[in-house]
């Protein structure tokens, strides 16, 4: 399973002084045998993962050391160190800077359009969601309340009947909310 699905949760403890490295280098696990150590191919692809997500440089700090934004960037970079064909993500910006929350999104959403990847994530900034997902389930109570094309689901009836605020809805080359 998990040489098909990754997981990005919204928070994960960090207990042992692993580096950024090798906790990246931990997403190779499901593509090794039993007693069987990294190849260059696996460094390489470990590699790439963390230059995607701009922690290449952070490759011998201890994870311990690293900022929240740091270490959920590391988190992002074991995600694509596995080399899945689905990612879950949960929050997966959160303690991220606007750039690397923009740069990591682009790069997951270049991904999806490759058909490499299928994602599905949590967000509970909508302005996000209308930028990177092409498809919406708004929940309520523990249920589906909507579901449907982005553009289509994020409008002020949803928005109003799920999280009780008044929005303005622009259209324009992009979805835009903003909350009253």
């Amino acid at each position: 399973m998990a040489r098909v699905v990754a997981v990005v949760p919204q928070e994960e403890l960090h207990e042992f002084q692993f580096t950024a490295l090798e906790v990246t280098s931990m997403g190779r696990y499901p593509h090794l045998g039993r007693f069987e150590f990294e190849s260059p191919v696996h460094g390489r692809i470990v590699e790439r993962a963390m230059r995607s997500t701009g922690t290449w440089d952070l490759r011998d700090k201890r994870i311990t050391s690293l900022s929240g934004g740091e270490k959920q960037r590391v988190v992002i970079a074991r995600a694509f160190a596995q080399e899945p064909s689905l990612l879950l993500l949960d929050e997966p910006t959160k303690n991220l800077d606007i750039s690397h929350t923009l740069e990591i999104l682009s790069f997951i959403e270049r991904m999806n359009s490759k058909g490499k990847l299928t994602v599905a994530a949590v967000f509970h900034d909508l302005n996000l969601a209308a930028r990177y997902c092409s498809r919406a389930v708004l929940m309520k109570e523990g249920g589906v309340r909507y579901d449907g094309p982005v553009d289509q689901v994020l409008n002020k009836r949803a928005i109003k009947d799920v999280f009780g605020v008044d929005t303005r809805i622009r259209r324009g080359d992009q979805l835009r909310i903003d909350i009253l």
